[in-house]
């Protein structure tokens, strides 16, 4: 991994692009693969490297505060907080312990709370502007209640079995 990001630095520096924000106009075009990377990171993380669990919640923080409107950013941190708020409980002496089977003391109340308050965020803003919002995009919506219908999540048949994203249990 470390070699390919060196390779992708020099390719980078080679062709002169310039490492900056889009403008605005473009992130919306760009939001829906810089989610997925991001849930690939954390679900990397989520499953035994906690220090990529912790990027993927400091990239989905910051996307927060690069895009405070895109529900879907709200979205994406809101389940990777809930997800990592029971990172002590999932594993006792190196087994996986189901949901159902958690202590639920081991839980972090604190960001469980602080996932909550950014999925209300996410759902009042989804819900506050679904039609243009989702049109704007020119993607179908997620939620149910959506004048332009659901949307099943990203395909997971274009990554490779390596990067595929885990169960969540």
């Amino acid at each position: 991994m470390a070699q390919r990001l060196v390779r992708a630095e020099r390719k980078i520096k080679a062709a002169g692009i310039p490492f900056r924000v889009p403008p605005d106009h473009l992130l919306p075009d760009r939001l829906v693969p810089v989610l997925a990377v991001v849930y690939l990171i954390f679900n990397e993380g989520y499953g035994g490297r906690g220090e990529l669990a912790a990027e993927a919640l400091l990239l989905g923080r910051a996307l927060v505060e690069l895009m405070p409107d895109e529900p879907e950013v709200h979205g994406l941190l809101a389940m990777m907080l809930l997800l990592d708020a029971r990172r002590e409980a999932r594993f006792r002496g190196g087994n996986l312990v189901l949901l159902t089977d958690q202590d639920r003391s081991l839980w972090d109340t604190a960001q469980i709370a602080d996932g909550r308050a950014v999925l209300d965020r996410g759902l009042a803003l989804h819900e506050g502007a679904a039609p243009t919002s989702c049109r704007r995009r020119s993607r179908p919506c997620m939620q149910t209640s959506c004048a332009t219908g659901p949307r099943s999540p990203p395909s997971t048949a274009s990554f490779p079995a390596s990067a595929a994203p885990r169960s969540s249990s």
